[in-house]
């Protein structure tokens, strides 16, 4: 896991060459070393006129152009144990907002970009690889520039000079997109298990290729033995992929998707399927599907809609004008309320109900003000029921009885105004 530096000569077809190469281990999401990178540079030229300078100066370069948002650094550290910045490559601009030259002059503006609870421990990681003499590898908390919080990984190698002095070669990469990941694999993780505690699950693991890999025991006792089987055989008894199946599109995007299906076997058992793409230890992209039981949720959904049908039909049918409002506006009525005001469904829609009313009542109280108070009431769900001068279309006023109540549809709360003219009430009266 240390990155391996070789240099020396090698013959080549025109002759005899100098190659100073670098292979630097790269870490993948779970943080372990899956990959290597390996850097090569002919130092020839530089090594015939100026071997030991040039060396250590066409290194850092090389690794500085291939490493992103980072920063290439030397720091001298005397036997006192005072340290100083001998190079500082032109990642400061990137990281610290400052230029090589600038960091030189003033080191405190790299070290105080340390977290201060991360302080402490780095100096004790770097006073132990001094120690030691090994490889200083420590992963901490920098502010940025503008104040926010980046993760930095620091690796560097002491080396002893004539003088007594440590010269330490270093690197500072940005990690921050890796600790994020590395913390959404942790937050969904934590999600998973509290879903394992809370809701009653199955799970399952299947390859690119449909074939599973594991399934929980509790499904087992369904389906039975699924070694050999195909994910869409064993639950669906398909010969193919399932209609909706996200497995393709969590895999090919390395993201969590959701859906839904029905078992058939299981009565028509309704899940949601949380495809989790992941990579086991031998690199393979696999998916864990996580499927919570939301049966009961859909048929409340159900339930809902054939409430909100039946609700729309007696809306429609009521021989009583009926609104629909939101706070104090209407947003739907019946084709009743047209007839008895004597204006357009568009006319209506987005107005206010003093909007359709006298100035004032006849107890001599403003319209706006009364109205408000009756729907502040009924929103608090105390139900109304009051009588109200109204004026048609062609301004002529009438009496009714109003009924405001607050009713919930789609989810959402709404204030129901149902207004029955008094002459109508009177005949209905008569009738009985």
């Amino acid at each position: 896991g240390r990155p391996l530096h070789l240099e020396g000569r090698t013959m080549f077809p025109g002759g005899e060459r100098w190659l100073d190469t670098w292979l630097v281990p790269l870490s993948g999401r779970d943080g372990s070393a899956d990959r290597v990178l390996g850097i090569s540079r002919d130092l020839t030229k530089r090594k015939r006129a100026e071997e030991a300078l040039e060396e250590n100066a066409r290194r850092i370069r090389a690794l500085e152009g291939n490493i992103p948002r980072a920063m290439i650094y030397q720091i001298v550290r005397a036997p006192d144990g005072v340290r100083r910045f001998t190079y500082v490559g032109e990642g400061a601009q990137t990281l610290y907002g400052c230029s090589p030259e600038e960091a030189l002059a003033d080191a405190s503006l790299i070290y105080g970009r340390v977290h201060e609870e991360d302080r402490e421990r780095l100096i004790a990681e770097e006073e132990a690889a001094h120690a030691a003499g090994g490889i200083l590898s420590a992963e901490v908390r920098m502010r940025n520039p503008d104040g926010g919080i980046r993760w930095s990984l620091f690796r560097s190698q002491p080396r002893r000079l004539e003088d007594g002095s440590t010269c330490w070669d270093g690197v500072e990469v940005d990690i921050t997109e890796r600790k994020r990941a590395e913390q959404d694999v942790v937050e969904l993780r934590r999600q998973l298990d509290l879903i394992l505690a809370a809701t009653r699950i199955n799970i399952d693991i299947i390859d690119s290729e449909f074939n599973l890999r594991y399934v929980d025991p509790e499904w087992q006792k369904t389906y039975g033995d699924p070694r050999g089987r195909k994910c869409h055989e064993y639950f669906m008894g398909q010969k193919g992929m399932c209609e909706g199946c996200r497995i393709p599109e969590a895999l090919g995007t390395k993201l969590v998707a959701v859906a839904e299906h029905d078992l058939p076997r299981e009565g028509g058992r309704v899940i949601q399927v949380t495809t989790l793409p992941f990579q086991d230890a031998r690199g393979e992209w696999l998916v864990a599907e996580v499927n919570v039981d939301i049966t009961d949720r859909k048929r409340a959904e159900e339930a809902l809609k054939e409430s909100e049908v039946k609700y729309r039909t007696i809306f429609e049918q009521a021989n009583d004008a009926i609104f629909l409002m939101d706070g104090h506006k209407f947003v739907d009525c019946n084709d009743r309320t047209l007839a008895v005001y004597g204006f357009s469904r568009e006319q209506i829609i987005g107005q206010t109900p003093y909007r359709f009313s006298p100035p004032t009542q006849p107890d001599g109280r403003s319209s706006m003000d009364l109205a408000a108070e009756k729907i502040a009431a009924a929103l608090a769900g105390s139900p109304q029921s009051f009588e109200w001068k109204h004026l048609r279309a062609d301004g002529m006023p009438f009496d009714a009885e109003v009924s405001l109540s607050r009713v919930e549809l789609g989810g959402r709360e709404y204030i129901q105004a149902i207004v029955r003219r008094s002459e109508e009430r009177r005949v209905g009266k008569e009738c009985t």
